[in-house]
């Protein structure tokens, strides 16, 4: 009888694949250790590739983040901005309300006193035109 020796790498592991004789050959293709191999070597490319998707889809998220970040931080400076401008302009209204509040009550004072003046003048005319319709009589 003969021995043969086949030896098959797995990783850094050699097996020896031996058979006693020529009547019992070892069939290497097909033998559960290869097919473990086969089996292992899809799933790491199988990994690999899953690896690169998802290392392409948080590339894609992490782009969107950065350009939304930078957008909002822009946004958000803008209505700072704006919100100083806002209350500016609401300091300067509330100047502007104040002395048109003043201005309103002066000018109802003065329409006051001018109705009283109206009534006063056609008191002095209604006097005056009975003075002289009794006169004229």
């Amino acid at each position: 009888m003969k021995q043969v020796g086949v030896s098959l790498w797995v990783g850094a592991t050699a097996i020896s694949l031996r058979s006693a004789g020529e009547n019992n050959k070892v069939d290497v293709l097909n033998s559960p250790v290869t097919r473990v191999v086969k089996l292992l070597t899809d799933l790491k490319s199988g990994v690999e590739k899953d690896g690169r998707a998802e290392q392409q889809s948080y590339d894609k998220y992490a782009c969107w983040c950065e350009d939304t970040l930078s957008r909002k931080a822009q946004d958000i400076e803008a209505a700072k901005q704006e919100i100083d401008a806002l209350q500016t302009e609401i300091e300067h209204l509330e100047g502007v309300l104040g002395s048109g509040s003043a201005e309103i009550a002066q000018l109802k004072k003065d329409i006051a006193q001018n109705i009283d003046a109206a009534k006063e003048a056609e008191a002095v005319r209604r006097k005056d035109w009975q003075d002289f319709d009794a006169t004229k009589k």
